[in-house]
């Protein structure tokens, strides 16, 4: 039989599901006429074109043949200029995105490149939930409600498909929270906890001391039933009002009249 998944693990792929489908609702989706990417996008499809054939942030055989026109059936907006005589140009942005969706872009294009970051945007939901989950104590139908709504609403799913860092650098912050919000260990929690500072060799892990057991408290004392203390008188005793019998006397005759 097969084990269901935790409530952790069924959040996650809710989460993440929900927000690779929502990004992947609009890839087909135009940014401006005559053109599927816009603004800084083409630069960054240009330069992961080629890296992804000539490993070279060199993009003027790119420009000077026309690489864009999948995507940007417009020309391109200048952005870039000869550095030298021999006419190499390199895009102004940064060139860690071009090279995360190098390989992408050799294999299957800009459709390929913007469900690299669909699924990106996937894995960034999936972390969140599981932060949630893990980190704050949220419960797991929260977390998956709260973040597929947010991934599957406006901007998160517009991010997901948008040639922009802003998705990628969302995972990498994740990541990092995910590694500040570790719980401090414990070394008194017994086998395989790590020694305190200042310990002797060999303390660390299975060699821990085990923590001190609280101790029960002792049995109730038994006093023998001679020694038991008297109980204290909760009444006070009140002289009674009665008067005792006197003894009677006898007379002699002699006072007799």
């Amino acid at each position: 039989m097969q084990a269901r998944p935790t409530g952790a693990a069924l959040a996650m792929t809710v989460a993440g599901t929900i927000a690779v489908l929502a990004s992947l609702a609009g890839i087909d989706a135009r940014a401006t006429y005559g053109a599927r990417v816009t603004g800084d996008e083409p630069q960054y499809l240009v330069t992961a074109t080629s890296i992804g054939e000539d490993l070279s942030l060199d993009v003027s055989d790119e420009i000077a043949r026309r690489a864009y026109l999948p995507y940007h059936e417009i020309d391109l907006d200048p952005q870039t200029m000869a550095l030298d005589p021999s006419g190499r140009q390199v895009s102004p942005h940064d060139p860690l995105l071009p090279a995360l969706l190098a390989v992408p872009m050799r294999i299957g294009g800009w459709a390929a490149a913007k469900a690299t970051l669909a699924i990106i945007a996937g894995i960034t939901a999936a972390l969140t939930a599981w932060v949630a989950i893990r980190r704050l104590g949220v419960s797991p139908t929260a977390a998956a409600t709260a973040v597929g709504a947010a991934f599957a609403g406006i901007p998160l799913a517009a991010y997901g498909i948008q040639v922009y860092p802003e998705m990628p650098a969302a995972l990498a912050v994740m990541i990092a929270l995910a590694c500040l919000t570790v719980p401090a260990p414990s070394w008194r929690g017994g086998r395989g906890a790590p020694a305190p500072r200042g310990a002797p060799p060999g303390w660390g892990g299975n060699n821990a001391p085990p923590a001190p057991r609280p101790r029960a408290p002792p049995p109730p004392r038994s006093w023998p039933r001679s020694r038991w203390p008297a109980a204290p008188a909760t009444t006070a005793r009140w002289p009674s009002r009665r008067r005792r019998p006197r003894p009677a006397t006898r007379r002699s005759s002699s006072s007799r009249p």
